[in-house]
């Protein structure tokens, strides 16, 4: 029981540590379409 529970830990961990990186990427990819959007207008 006590290592059932323990895999179902790291595996919440996993899915966290999955979802910050997302997160992350989501954060960049903003950026990039307002940088890309700030270039269309100056253009």
């Amino acid at each position: 029981m006590q290592g059932q529970w323990a895999h179902k830990v790291e595996n919440l961990k996993k899915i966290i540590a999955f979802e910050q990186n997302l997160k992350g990427q989501l954060q960049t990819i903003s950026k990039l379409k307002v940088a890309l959007l700030r270039y269309l207008v100056l253009i």
